[in-house]
């Protein structure tokens, strides 16, 4: 024969049990709706740091080809054309093949395409690009703008180019 222990001492019932995963169920929601906002904050500072690396790739690769070349003049389409240096050329003989050695930097739905007439290469330098306008500037130079992202998340920078 088994014997029960006395009323009172035994565990909780089935009605504490439910109220009790109510009440966590209610503070769970709570605490879910209160970190929100620093998830929208965690993204949009993904966003930000996301269109600052397209920028700086952009800026990084433009540096580079700006640096060696001769003339830099813009095209009817919005098109920067890079002459690079011809004594720079003459140490690579490969890369003139039969098209005249420049480099063109474009805009093409959203990405910054750079293509290269001298070996043919066509690469693109960065994504989700919002702005890239050339204006021949008064002061004798080209002014270049790129743009990316929206909203907070948008960046802007100005390269001056001497003619």
């Amino acid at each position: 024969m088994t014997t029960r222990p006395p009323r009172g001492t035994s565990g909780h019932t089935l009605l504490e049990l439910l109220v009790v995963m109510v009440i966590m169920t209610i503070l769970m929601t709570l605490m879910t709706e209160a970190f929100r906002p620093l998830d929208r904050g965690t993204l949009a500072l993904r966003d930000r740091a996301r269109a600052v690396n397209e920028l700086r790739l952009a800026t990084d690769a433009l540096a580079a080809d700006l640096g060696r070349c001769v003339d830099a003049r813009m095209t009817d389409h919005d098109e920067l054309v890079l002459t690079p240096e011809p004594a720079l050329l003459a140490l690579d003989p490969l890369r003139l093949r039969h098209a005249p050695p420049r480099i063109t930097y474009a805009l093409e739905g959203g990405d910054l395409r750079r293509t290269d007439a001298g070996d043919g290469s066509a690469i693109v330098v960065a994504r989700d690009l919002r702005r890239f306008e050339l204006l021949h500037d008064p002061r004798h130079a080209l002014r270049l703008t790129l743009g990316v992202g929206d909203g907070d998340a948008a960046r802007t920078v100005h390269l001056l180019i001497p003619d």
